[in-house]
């Protein structure tokens, strides 16, 4: 099907042949990928396509002319160098042979000894073998040419950070000197040793890739790129074009870096989403605040989408609901319930990796350490070590910990070890960031999302961090006709008084004046949100074809009462600079 361009995509085609490196930044749902269709069709020109992700990549085939190579990172990385070392990529037939490809692997293969932390806490071989495997994992995510200091991960000792006796740098020569002897036998074609598909693609940018070939080079969903990529990308001598949404940028805590606030380069916007109408738009706008916890991102909704953003699902709808949730164990916390309500289910998680864990928490509760394997729990020394941080940390670890210590555990195991999936699922349950990409009619935030903290120092409301408000918006952006919020959003909105007393986003008021400028009404209320008169002042102003000099979010508290009725002054109010009005 032929694509229309908006006005936004139009202005970034011309702009194309007139620069040489651009950043496009493209908010949820506004066609990233359609754009770059757009501007190759074009450019009938040898180009490359670029994306992190499979499935994307085989669905780019159909759309891209014949003159665009599509491949994933990872292909072209493989296509050079990773071919040579497919017989590393997995386990080798036979009798069992220690290839180092876990901690424990690691631990004898080095004949590993413990850490002493002090007389009566150590750091197990397993767990330094762990953390010599995750500092390799981190010189690989990294632009890197060399392992060094910073690579090293402390993860794995989390528990004695803070203790005056713990010798870090003691312990950070330890893990890089074997880390470096790691790293050596990953690179060894003729050694056994595992490597990932994150190993060839470190080895393909330390060969200094030339990608001159290509007149143009596309790369989708930069946000979450790591730097590896990026030091290929940003060194190739042509021209590039990356497409991504910093509000999408959820994958810090495994080294990604957010592209597009990295690279100084000419930026443009597509700020029209085609998947939902205004009232997400607005939901969203309201979530992605700034240092000062105010909104600052343009997105504007499809006019020709109706949606809708409720605090609770409407009876009636007991079929087509995806609950999008912060966490595993939450998510099969609302499966068990579900399930015994006869409801057929779908769930998306990484069953192997969770069930290893809470297995792992109940071998250390019942103090039988050798059975403990999961990295995540192999750091603890004892059950009260564990329950210790599960006290002060929140998320997946405080969950497990709950259900092991009241037993429900079992339950939990048992649906996993009985699930089977289904077709025609009523209900599907899925996390926050393997939702990113997808869309759903109704999306269910789940009650787990906790991205809000209060700063110790100054006593202010902020976000525990950056990563976790972008979960936020991005499980709120896959709704395309429903959304149901949670209190977490709630509280979000309600910290720019969008959510007060629980006030509905939508909400009658009364207009107690009325008057024409040009071709717009402009009414001014006696009644009505913050929100409802947000979203009319952009509605006056963008009829009326004004750029914005003002936040509108300051414009909205400043015409509940003081909007003048003539076009001078509403033009001239207008194109102040910003926070001059309301607030």
């Amino acid at each position: 099907m032929k694509i229309t361009p908006t006005q936004e995509q139009v202005d970034i085609i011309n702009l194309v042949p007139k620069i040489n490196r651009l950043k496009i930044e493209a908010r949820a749902g506004s066609g990233k990928s359609s754009t770059l269709v757009l501007i190759s069709e074009v450019n009938p020109v040898k180009s490359l396509y670029l994306t992190y992700n499979k499935a994307m990549g085989e669905e780019a085939k159909g759309k891209f002319p014949a003159w665009v190579d599509v491949r994933t990172t990872h292909s072209l990385a493989y296509r050079e160098v990773g071919h040579n070392y497919q017989h590393k990529l997995t386990r080798p037939y036979g009798a069992y042979k220690n290839v180092l490809g876990t901690g424990g692997e690691i631990a004898r293969a080095f004949r590993l000894a413990p850490f002493m932390v002090n007389s009566e806490r150590v750091i197990t071989s397993a767990a330094i073998g762990h953390a010599i495997k995750s500092t390799v994992n981190n010189f690989e995510f990294s632009g890197h040419k060399h392992l060094q200091d910073i690579h090293v991960s402390l993860a794995e000792a989390k528990p004695y950070l803070k203790l005056r006796e713990f010798k870090v740098k003691e312990y950070k020569q330890r893990i890089l000197k074997w880390a470096k002897k790691l790293w050596e036998k990953r690179i060894d074609i003729y050694d056994e040793t595992l490597i990932n598909h994150d190993s060839y693609l470190k080895m393909y940018q330390l060969s200094n890739p030339d990608l001159s070939g290509y007149e143009i080079i596309y790369a989708d969903e930069f946000h979450d790129s790591n730097p590896c990529l990026l030091e290929i990308i940003k060194n190739q001598d042509t021209k590039i074009i990356v497409v991504g949404d910093f509000a999408q940028a959820i994958y810090q805590w495994r080294g990604s870096v957010n592209a597009m606030e990295v690279l100084d380069w000419e930026t443009m916007q597509l700020t029209k989403s085609f998947r939902f109408g205004q009232d997400i738009a607005d939901l969203a706008h309201n979530l992605v605040l700034d240092k000062s916890m105010k909104p600052f991102m343009q997105i504007q909704g499809y006019e020709k989408k109706h949606t809708e953003v409720l605090d609770a699902l409407p009876s009636n709808i007991t079929e087509g609901v995806c609950y999008i949730y912060r966490t595993n164990t939450a998510l099969l916390e609302k499966a068990l319930e579900l399930l015994e309500q006869g409801k057929r289910v779908a769930i998306h998680v990484d069953v192997s990796d969770f069930v290893a864990k809470v297995n792992s928490v109940v071998a250390l509760k019942e103090g039988n350490t050798k059975k403990v394997k999961h990295p995540d729990i192999l750091i603890y020394n004892t059950w009260a070590d564990l329950l210790e941080e599960a006290s002060f940390s929140k998320g997946e670890l405080q969950r497990i910990v709950k259900i092991v210590s009241s037993g429900e555990h079992t339950r939990v195991l048992a649906l996993l070890d009985g699930y089977r999936p289904v077709k025609n699922p009523d209900v599907m349950l899925i996390t926050a960031h393997k939702s990113k990409g997808l869309e759903f009619n109704v999306v269910v935030i789940g009650d787990d999302f906790e991205p809000l903290c209060k700063n110790e120092q100054t006593g202010k409301i902020e976000f525990v961090n950056v990563a976790e408000r972008n979960l936020l918006y991005v499980a709120c952006t896959r709704a395309i006709e429903l959304l149901v919020i949670s209190d977490s959003v709630k509280e979000v909105l309600d910290l720019n008084g969008l959510w007060s007393d629980n006030t509905p986003l939508e909400e009658d008021f009364d207009v107690f004046s009325e008057f024409s400028i040009g071709s717009a009404t402009i009414q001014k209320y006696e009644h009505g949100s913050h929100f409802d008169l947000e979203k009319e002042v952009r509605l006056q102003t963008n009829a009326l074809g004004w750029d914005s000099g003002t936040e509108i979010s300051n414009l909205a508290e400043w015409a509940v009462d003081s909007a003048p009725d003539d076009e001078d002054s509403w033009k001239n109010i207008y194109m102040e600079p910003t926070g001059t009005h309301g607030g």
